[in-house]
């Protein structure tokens, strides 16, 4: 199997706020909306599927999170909110859905 073939699906994990703050300080971190898959998103990141990744963050469904979006965090910072997955180097995470 290559990189081609690869599930992403395997490799999203939930996490807090806790281990993504390196990331969001290194400008790493990227908040996927809940309108796309992450694990497709991850695909097409690790493919190099630039036209594509370039039209998610001009949709702004991927973005960098700011300042506020961290510091709301931060309150409770041990809290699972979210899903991630890492294409080094970078992070991607999800919300977890309030339902």
């Amino acid at each position: 199997m290559d990189e081609m073939d690869f599930d992403f699906r395997d490799q999203i994990q939930t996490t807090d706020w806790y281990p993504l703050e390196i990331h969001f300080k290194n400008n790493a971190l990227f908040v996927v909306s809940n309108s796309l898959n992450l694990a497709e998103v991850a695909g097409a990141v690790a493919r190099d599927e630039k036209i594509k990744v370039e039209a998610w963050v001009s949709q702004n469904t991927i973005y960098r999170p700011d300042a506020e979006f961290a510091e709301f965090h931060r309150k409770d910072q041990y809290k699972v909110f979210a899903n991630f997955i890492i294409v080094a180097p970078y992070v991607f995470i999800q919300l977890l859905s309030l339902e």
